[in-house]
């Protein structure tokens, strides 16, 4: 059951978790010879009530299947009002997720929304989901407690990182996104911003 003071609810814990773990990490991105970009992230609204958008430039990045086995369709599209949007929609037909200014790669390389079911003591589900702009050959994702887990691009260059129940229960969370270029060379740093 879905109801928007409980979406409320959930964008401020998964908002605040992240800015509490950011600020304990250990390695900065200007340590790891990167550029920091605080990413508009959004954390999704299944709804996206009252959001008007042009069919006519909606484009497919593929299909997913989360761990329960429920499948979600990353496209792009974009906003009567002008913004470039990434949208996840699932086999129910709700959707969710970021629209941005200047396009989706205007002010960084990365644009990627935050998913969440559950909570506010204990997710159910958490995933992230995104697309690389064209110069970006590779993603690792780091989460709060240290771990790097290096993600896979479809042709499209879309991505999408489920959590482990493991990490759920141990209240580990995706804290930033590391892009490479073609090379292999690390060229930005993307945290996922702080609440407020």
């Amino acid at each position: 059951m879905k109801h928007p003071l409980l979406l409320a609810v959930l964008a401020a814990v998964v908002a605040g978790s992240v800015a509490l773990v950011w600020a304990s990490r250990a390695e900065s991105p200007r340590e790891m010879g990167a550029t920091e970009i605080r990413s508009p992230v959004a954390v999704t609204d299944r709804k996206m009530s009252g959001l008007k958008l042009d069919t006519e430039t909606r484009k497919s990045l593929g299909a997913f299947r989360l761990s329960k086995g429920r499948k979600i369709e990353l496209v792009t599209t974009r906003a009567e009002d002008g913004r470039s949007c990434l949208i996840d929609e699932d086999e129910t037909g709700a959707s969710g997720g970021t629209c941005l200014e200047n396009g989706l790669f205007g002010s960084h390389n990365v644009a990627f929304s935050v998913s969440s079911q559950g909570g506010p003591e204990r997710f159910d589900e958490l995933y992230v989901s995104g697309v690389a702009a064209p110069s970006v050959r590779g993603i690792a994702l780091v989460k709060t407690d240290g771990g790097v887990v290096q993600l896979g691009l479809n042709a499209e260059r879309a991505f999408v990182f489920e959590s482990l129940q493991g990490d759920l229960e141990a209240r580990v969370y995706p804290t930033a996104l590391r892009l490479y270029a073609p090379n292999g060379k690390l060229v930005e740093t993307v945290m996922f911003p702080p609440a407020g």
